[in-house]
């Protein structure tokens, strides 16, 4: 049977109480409260340092997600108002948009302005020069390279999400991403793996 940390601290806590009952009082140089005074302090400055480091991973993870979008056409993939229209496609472009990339991409640009180490990460692009047309070499097989490095960088997001196990953010009662957060975003991710990266992109 698999022990957790919480539980195993309650354990010892316990044998601690135990022990220490029947120990006479004045040979006690510290009571019960006091261990658990100190176990609240160690804790509490556990838990901060602990949601530090991942408001630091998440945030270098979601920069590099923005990154990949960027860098295979940035607006174009994930802005519904500025992707490749009707008359584009009859000159040989191909459209990297994706509906349920563009809802991620909202939804985790949303949360990461309460990052504190977010502010002056990377802004949507609108990237033309990322736009692949008939007149490309290997159009579809770019896209498609680059489709999945996209979905790879939110599988990462998703598992360390999971990793946190609900853990709360720094200055916060509720965590960054929940266990939740994180199975939509696999779900989703898998959604895009499927239909998205092994399709032709508009053609």
């Amino acid at each position: 049977m698999k022990i957790t940390k919480t539980q195993l601290k309650q354990i010892v806590l316990e044998e601690l109480k135990n022990t220490m009952s029947e120990m006479a009082m004045d040979e006690m140089a510290f009571s019960v409260r006091d261990i658990e005074d100190a176990a609240g302090d160690v804790d509490k400055f556990g838990d901060r340092r602990r949601a530090e480091q991942a408001d630091q991973t998440y945030t270098k993870l979601i920069a590099e997600f923005r990154h990949l979008v960027n860098e295979m056409g940035g607006t174009f993939v994930v802005d519904p108002q500025n992707r490749i229209g009707r008359t584009e496609m009859q000159m040989g472009m191909y459209d990297p948009y994706n509906r349920d990339l563009a809802v991620l991409y909202r939804v985790l640009g949303t949360e990461a302005e309460k990052l504190q180490n977010w502010k002056g990460h990377p802004k949507l692009e609108n990237n033309t020069t990322a736009l692949q047309s008939n007149r490309d070499k290997e159009p579809v097989q770019r896209l498609k390279i680059q489709a999945d490095k996209i979905v790879k960088k939110l599988e990462q997001i998703a598992d360390y999400a999971e990793e946190q196990n609900n853990a709360p953010g720094v200055d916060s009662d509720e965590p960054f991403l929940s266990v939740e957060n994180a199975n939509y975003i696999n779900d989703m991710a898998q959604k895009l793996r499927n239909e998205w990266v092994t399709s032709q992109f508009g053609r």
